[in-house]
């Protein structure tokens, strides 16, 4: 029988932080995305070697429960995450699956506090076009590249930020 990973660094979910976000974080510590942490969480624990990604709105319990193992929290701490968990009664097609839309000025404001970056969990909300906080437009493309922005954590001076994978 294997023993699941428990990984030495772990940060903790920011209160508005999205799931896939956080789990992000995690693995950009290891400098891996974060399919190719739950491929490895996943066999670590004996599991079936193909892990698929966490779902924001519905999560898979088990998942969840492995990288809650991992990281030493509480897994209903996770589940309580999913949007599904915080706007219930919210019809999922009101909640974006395909991108995050973001608001730059808020990963600037992340900068300033000397935390890493992370992705809100309001960005998702299909009605949310303006950053409640700053007033800017949340952007779905890169604007160095134009193409649909695809997010990727890296370090950078000690804290995670943000990156197009594209450009």
């Amino acid at each position: 029988m294997m023993v699941p990973a428990r990984l030495p660094v772990a940060p903790r979910p920011f209160r508005d932080e999205l799931v896939t976000s956080w789990m992000a974080r995690v693995a950009a510590r290891y400098g891996a995305e974060p399919f190719e942490l739950m491929v490895f969480l996943a066999g670590q624990a004996g599991r079936y070697a193909g892990a698929r990604q966490i779902d924001d709105v519905v999560p898979d319990m088990g998942l969840l429960r492995l990288w809650a193992k991992a990281c030493r929290i509480d897994p209903e701490r996770l589940r309580r995450r999913s949007l599904a968990s915080r706007y219930p009664g919210r019809p999922q097609g009101w909640l974006l699956t395909e991108t995050v839309p973001v608001c730059l000025a808020c990963f600037d404001a992340d900068v300033a506090a000397g935390r890493d970056a992370y992705l809100r969990k309001n960005w998702r909300l299909a009605e949310q076009v303006v950053c409640p906080e700053h007033r800017t437009m949340l952007l779905d493309r890169c604007p160095a590249c134009r193409g649909h922005l695809r997010l990727s954590l890296r370090m950078l001076n000690g804290l995670l930020r943000p990156f197009c994978r594209k450009c």
